[in-house]
């Protein structure tokens, strides 16, 4: 015979927690100017175009099959679009240190 769980009352369930289950997780961040990230600038920024491009393409699904799609993220798009010459010619962290030597 299968097993069936039985219901917890409010008693067992709010004792069923201990506080390290209850324990918010931060992460130190510290921000010193320099550039101390792993991912290469040039993978950063392919992927970067590549979300997108996603982005893009969720947008014109969501219009087509008529759902809604988040206005803070259509804003972002389209500020993108109206400064499209911008966005793909970002300034590289090694021309950027370059000009400041």
């Amino acid at each position: 015979e299968p097993v069936t769980p039985s219901l917890m009352n409010n008693h067992d369930l709010k004792n069923s927690f201990t506080d390290n289950d209850l324990t918010e997780n931060f992460q130190r961040v510290s921000i010193t100017g320099e550039n101390t990230n792993v991912v290469h600038l040039k993978d950063s920024s392919k992927a970067s175009k590549l979300l997108v491009e996603a982005l893009k393409i969720r947008q014109r699904y969501m219009k087509l099959s008529n759902q809604t799609f988040p206005e803070t993220t259509a804003r972002f798009l389209s500020s993108l679009n109206e400064g499209a010459e911008a966005f793909t010619k970002l300034t590289t962290y090694d021309t950027y240190y370059e000009r400041k030597k």
